[in-house]
């Protein structure tokens, strides 16, 4: 395989490999909460990049029935972050045969070795969901995805993200095993 073909392979497995969880506390009823205000919004310092989380996490609650709440109070806070890492990853693949090194030393029949570095961003979104009246963390969601160079994909790797971070959500109430049928 060509060092260009396998470094295509790579950043296309890079660019689809986005990684989505969420966890939250399993004694609360999500279900009983309407209303949400925003504690922290996030602050990757590129404000439209915030503008459009935010109008995103809004959407995704406002279609599971949740209301927004600018002053007053609310059932729940909101905390958002949003974090960019630079990363590096080196890939080194070896062909097999032909002269070069091989783990006997170098010599014929050793084979090629190619060895690949890839630079990339990771974009990592975490939503947190606090009730209001406890202040206790209820539901945490996060989002993890390679950034592309251009900003309308990342644009969609947001909506698609935070789609699928709250396509569960609100988690049902656990049944309790005592109260029976």
């Amino acid at each position: 395989m060509a060092a260009a073909d396998f470094q295509g392979c790579l950043a296309a497995g890079l660019m689809f490999a986005s990684e989505v969880e969420s966890e939250y506390d399993r004694q609360v009823d999500l279900s009983k909460y309407r209303t949400y205000s925003w504690g922290q919004k996030p602050d990757s310092g590129k404000a439209d990049a915030d503008t459009r989380i935010l109008q995103t996490i809004d959407g995704q609650l406002k279609a599971k029935g949740w209301t927004r709440v600018e002053q007053g109070p609310s059932d729940t806070v909101l905390a958002a972050h949003a974090i960019v890492k630079e990363n590096q990853e080196i890939d080194t693949v070896y062909s097999g045969w032909g002269s070069g090194w091989s783990w006997s030393g170098p010599g014929p029949m050793a084979g090629v070795a190619t060895t690949v570095r890839t630079d990339h961003r990771i974009g990592t979104l975490v939503v947190d969901i606090f009730d209001a009246g406890t202040r206790k963390l209820v539901w945490r969601g996060t989002a993890k995805d390679t950034l592309a160079q251009d900003a309308e994909a990342n644009r969609r790797k947001l909506e698609q993200a935070v789609t699928r971070l709250f396509k569960g959500f609100p988690p049902a109430p656990k049944a309790d095993p005592k109260s029976g049928p």
